[in-house]
């Protein structure tokens, strides 16, 4: 499977391991699916995506290692959440070259949170 569709869905927490068996899956979309929670492994196993919405829910807080595993991600986005906090190391391993984060609620980045991003455009 190269591509995975969940929008629009009621998904309260992305489990850790929870997406294992798609290691082929380049595409998944999980826009306005009631995300209120990614585990820490909820993407391993996803060495080959590209592309990951994650816009519309209602995740306030990017947990340490809520993205390991998506070291060729091209594109992600995260726009129109509830976040508040995003805590160092909740990007350790991404690789993205874009990162939507607007329409939240950030008050405070920690010091570092974006090294790991040294692919961003």
């Amino acid at each position: 499977m190269d591509w995975l569709n969940l929008k629009n869905n009621q998904m309260p927490t992305l489990s850790a391991g929870v997406f294992i068996p798609l290691t082929k899956c380049k595409t998944i979309l999980l826009d306005a699916s009631g995300i209120s929670a990614i585990e820490p492994g909820a993407f391993e196993g996803l060495g080959n995506l590209q592309k990951l919405g994650l816009s519309g829910n209602q995740i306030s807080v990017l947990e340490s290692g809520a993205f390991t595993g998506l070291s060729n991600l091209q594109y992600m986005t995260l726009y129109n959440n509830q976040m508040s906090v995003i805590k160092e190391g909740a990007f350790e391993g991404l690789g993205a070259k874009e990162l939507v984060l607007g329409q939240n609620t950030i008050t405070h980045l920690p010091y570092g949170v974006m090294k790991s991003l040294s692919a961003l455009n």
